[in-house]
């Protein structure tokens, strides 16, 4: 897998203020999001561009992926020399080896009180109708659009109307694991990452079982974006059909996915690059999520850590970050600082 490359000190998209000469303020005002179509959100990234080639040109590299809407970055092949030369450039803050990290889960709507009497659902009309134009960018395994829980018009009937200010898209997939239909309405954004692995050339020749598009093999983005945003009512099936119907926390809410996690043959975990996550959040962000939901480990230290720097952008930006703190304990193990 690549080495992530470096972050650079200029603020991306959604932070910059206008500091720059000519380059007009690209950070949203409150309850707003960037239009990545814009004048002046184009100025910017191309200036962005600009800036990361240079450095990638003074030290002889090659661009794997450039982060410009949460992040200003880039990730790329490094050599250790090269690396050196990196973070003796003036303009880079830090340059961080790319690593891995793997899938985390908990859950229930009656722990956070959500079903309660005057709880949240009450509050918005019911489980039938909390979370209505709201999307939640899911960056896990993928999702499995076929199941009940991502169905258009949901259990009750009540379809899901187009949206206007949305800006994600899905992707189809060489292999015919992703067609057009599968992005319903209730899924309304279907992306991977995978160039750390070597694009889908990388991912075919080292885990042949997995789907080179959006569809999730291992089944832990399928779970997270239920939990997080599945219609309500769903029966459940198989060995969880004892629970009878299941509900997301935001049921009406829309789901846009993005895979950056790779599943184990055997399903019994998945794992993703750093560099493949932050290019995750980072198109999340211009795509015009509501929430980003990251139910995956991360680091317990490094507040530079390129995801913690892109979330702390996207939450600056209004979006609300939900990233698990881990599956063990103590204290000092929580994982992703920047939500402490």
């Amino acid at each position: 897998m690549q080495d992530p490359g470096g972050e650079l000190a200029l603020a991306p998209v959604v932070t910059y203020g206008g500091d720059e000469p000519g380059l007009a303020a690209t950070k949203p005002a409150r309850g707003k999001k960037i239009n990545p179509k814009s004048a002046h959100v184009k100025r910017y990234v191309d200036h962005l561009h600009d800036q990361q080639q240079r450095a990638v040109r003074a030290v002889g590299a090659k661009k794997v992926y450039s982060y410009v809407y949460s992040f200003d970055g880039f990730s790329a092949d490094l050599a250790a020399r090269q690396a050196a030369q990196l973070r003796a450039m003036p303009d880079a803050v830090a340059v961080t080896e790319d690593r891995k990290v793997t899938t985390q889960t908990s859950s229930t709507s009656a722990f956070l009180g959500l079903d309660k009497p005057g709880g949240l659902w009450d509050q918005l009309a019911g489980p039938e109708d909390a979370g209505e134009d709201l999307v939640i960018g899911v960056i896990d395994s993928g999702v499995w659009p076929d199941s009940q829980s991502f169905a258009n018009p949901d259990v009750s009937g009540k379809a899901y109307a187009p949206f206007t200010d949305f800006h994600g898209t899905c992707d189809l997939a060489t292999d015919g694991s992703w067609d057009e239909g599968d992005c319903n309405g209730k899924i309304v954004a279907a992306r991977h990452f995978d160039e750390a692995w070597g694009g889908d050339a990388g991912i075919k020749s080292q885990m042949p079982w997995e789907f080179l598009s959006a569809r999730d093999y291992n089944g832990h983005g399928t779970h997270t974006s239920s939990t997080s945003g599945g219609d309500h009512g769903v029966a459940a099936t198989g060995p969880t059909s004892i629970f009878g119907a299941i509900t997301g926390m935001a049921p009406r809410a829309r789901i846009a996915s993005y895979k950056a996690l790779w599943s184990a043959k055997d399903g019994s975990t998945a794992s993703g690059a750093d560099s493949d996550v932050v290019a995750a959040i980072d198109q999340a962000v211009a795509d015009g999520v509501d929430v980003i939901n990251f139910s995956v480990s991360g680091t317990t230290t490094d507040l530079l850590d390129p995801s913690e720097v892109s979330f702390l952008a996207a939450a600056e930006a209004g979006i609300f970050v939900s990233a698990s703190a881990g599956n063990s304990g103590p204290a000092t193990t929580v994982a992703h600082p920047s939500h402490g």
